[in-house]
């Protein structure tokens, strides 16, 4: 299983969605957190909402 962090929740996120909760199901992928500049809010559908300065402390 592969770990990822998304990049983005905007628009092109929404276009993936499904996708990557499909992926999930499968069990081929792990979303760690995603990465917003304008973080309104700690979690975004289930994940963790970081900046992109933090992506280094994200523990994996």
């Amino acid at each position: 299983m592969k770990k990822c962090i998304l990049w983005g929740m905007g628009e092109g996120y929404e276009g993936i969605h499904h996708s990557v909760r499909l992926e999930i199901l499968k069990k081929n992928i792990s979303i760690i957190a995603i990465v917003s500049k304008d973080i309104i809010t700690d979690n975004y559908d289930g994940y963790k909402v970081i900046k992109k300065r933090r992506i280094k402390r994200v523990s994996i």
